[in-house]
């Protein structure tokens, strides 16, 4: 019962970073917004939050949060993971980044200062136990709570990266699309 936006930005390699979240600073509102995001989406989402500063309401769907590629998500389900190896990660890193260095929070959001942070608004970030990037999601959920945000934490075991995208199909997409709506229907 809300307006939904689908912003159609420029995408890497032909626009590397930060052309995309340039693209999205000039469509989006003063006003305090619900981002959705998944998997590298779910970079942009967080990445573009943290540069609006307007306590936004974030859904992180398996995001990818660590460009570095070197982390222990990239190393501890190495052999688990179902879609993507850390060649794959290092492969669409360098073609975001385009040369540049990894290590900034605009890029790699899981490194974001605590008061970068607190500049969010509730979180639901959601992730499988088996999916390549599932330790940096477990690592940011963590600092969240350290920083004393809201965030709920849901993990699905031994599901494919992307499944929330099967809700007729899969019971665990249909548990990610019920805990979408409960978070979106809190005030």
């Amino acid at each position: 019962q809300r307006p939904v936006w689908i912003p159609h930005y420029p995408l890497a390699p032909e626009h590397p970073h930060p052309a995309a979240l340039d693209a999205l600073d000039r469509a989006g509102t003063g006003e305090p917004m619900d981002i959705v995001g998944d998997s590298a989406g779910g970079n942009l989402a967080l990445c573009w939050a943290l540069r609006r500063k307007r306590g936004d309401r974030l859904i992180l769907l398996s995001p990818w949060l660590d460009l570095r590629v070197d982390g222990p998500s990239s190393q501890r389900n190495e052999s688990r993971h179902s879609a993507f190896d850390r060649e794959d990660l290092r492969e669409y890193a360098g073609l975001y980044l385009a040369g540049k260095a990894p290590i900034a929070p605009d890029c790699s959001p899981l490194l974001a200062s605590t008061e970068a942070l607190q500049t969010l608004g509730p979180i639901l970030l959601e992730h499988s136990d088996n999916e390549l990037l599932a330790e940096d999601s477990v690592a940011f959920a963590t600092t969240c709570r350290t920083a004393g945000l809201d965030i709920t934490h849901a993990i699905e075991p031994d599901a494919p990266h992307g499944w929330q995208l099967f809700p007729d199909l899969l019971p665990e997409a249909k548990r990610s699309v019920e805990r979408m709506r409960d978070f979106l229907a809190q005030p």
